[in-house]
């Protein structure tokens, strides 16, 4: 068998999830029809809508939003996602269009996320695609997108593939893999909502810590040494990754009166 065919017939699965994301949303991604929910209408869409319109006007991100209180900074507001890789869409239509771009594009990612993380786990591809489904269609999911946490469906998508990668790493010990793990938790970060990002980081390190702990107790200590240090680089590349939206955003919670 040719190596294109095992390829589609590997990934032919998706497809069905692909079936059902359009019919979940309907005619949003082949119409101008807009996807609304509470907290998008009143308060990423006139955020996402301001940054565009600096960007027509001025050719520039805007350091400060004028309109909220007597002004804040707006490159410190990390909900704002201003360096978040996919938000892209935001910045080439309107806002309301590209929110439901947006969550479809997520949808289909986060479905392939799970997908691929959980046939290397060696789960059948029945299995793969049921967890696939359950991750992306659950009530968890689906209640957050209805309610327009623009955020959170930026932030939840990357987490199996967090997890692929570092399970790639321990049971590899190539460090590419705790580099990649770096590199899709830095995206999580700028994705713009830190809770999902904290637990990522801590369910990450608690894999890794476990994993030591195994080779700890066969005297392993090259095993060991690697696991630690596999867990430094993923956190030097993710937080340098993200250092663009994490330094302003720690300055500025520093003057609140949470700080």
């Amino acid at each position: 068998m040719s190596r294109w065919k095992q390829t589609i017939q590997e990934h032919a699965p998706l497809a069905f999830v692909f079936l059902c994301t359009l019919i979940v949303f309907g005619r949003l991604p082949l119409t101008r029809e807009a996807l609304y929910g509470g907290d998008f209408a009143l308060y990423f869409y006139p955020l996402k809508e301001f940054i565009r319109e600096h960007l027509i006007d001025h050719g520039a991100i805007p350091f400060w939003n004028p309109y909220q209180f007597s002004g804040t900074p707006l490159i410190s507001n990390i909900q704002a996602s201003l360096f978040y890789p996919l938000g892209f869409l935001f910045y080439l239509m309107p806002s309301d269009q590209a929110y439901g771009y947006t969550v479809v594009m997520h949808c289909l990612l986060g479905s392939g996320f799970m997908y691929s993380f959980m046939r290397t786990l060696s789960i059948s591809r029945g299995g793969s695609l049921l967890s696939a489904f359950v991750f992306t269609f659950s009530g968890f999911f689906m209640g957050h997108l209805y309610a327009g946490h623009l955020t959170f469906i930026q932030n939840y998508i990357w987490i199996p593939l967090v997890f692929r990668y570092l399970y790639l790493f321990v049971h590899t010990r190539r460090l590419t893999f705790a580099f990649a793990a770096g590199i899709v938790q830095g995206i999580q970060i700028l994705g713009g909502f830190p809770q999902i990002s904290f637990y990522t980081i801590l369910g990450g390190l608690g894999f890794l810590c476990f994993h030591g702990v195994l080779s700890l107790k066969v005297r392993q200590w090259g095993d060991v040494s690697r696991m630690a240090f596999g867990a430094v680089v993923v956190l030097l590349v993710g937080f340098g990754l993200a250092a663009v939206q994490v330094a302003p955003t720690l300055e500025f919670s520093r003057l609140s009166t949470r700080g």
